[in-house]
């Protein structure tokens, strides 16, 4: 179930119902990278960051984590590439913390795998 906040001047009409916020793991990101702006950065691809949430929140055992808003009519991001001072490339993947139902096929969250026209 998707919840929004109404302002008693928005028409119901026009609201959407498509923004969730979740907390994004962000893992296995070499020890030196492993900052909140550096996370952050990597999350802004797939949504929206919501800043100012406490240090002790962030970090975990091998990952970091960030709160991001994310548009649930748009299939789930699962990682980013980076590439390093040698020259390599790196896979980051993400993990969504507490997510529903999700279709393996194409990453959507609003059906499951079974309702998926891949």
């Amino acid at each position: 179930m998707v919840l929004e906040r109404y302002d008693k001047e928005t028409d119901i009409g026009e609201m959407e119902f498509r923004k969730v916020t979740f907390w994004v793991q962000v893992h296995d990101l070499p020890i030196r990278f492993r900052r909140r702006k550096i996370a952050e950065q990597l999350c802004e691809a797939i949504g929206e960051v919501n800043v100012g949430t406490d240090e002790a929140e962030i970090e975990g055992d091998n990952f970091m984590r960030v709160r991001v808003t994310i548009d649930i009519s748009q299939p789930l991001c699962r990682g980013r590439v980076i590439s390093l001072d040698s020259g390599k490339d790196l896979w980051v993947p993400f993990k969504y913390e507490r997510l529903p139902s999700l279709c393996f096929w194409c990453g959507c969250l609003t059906h499951d795998d079974c309702d998926c026209d891949l």
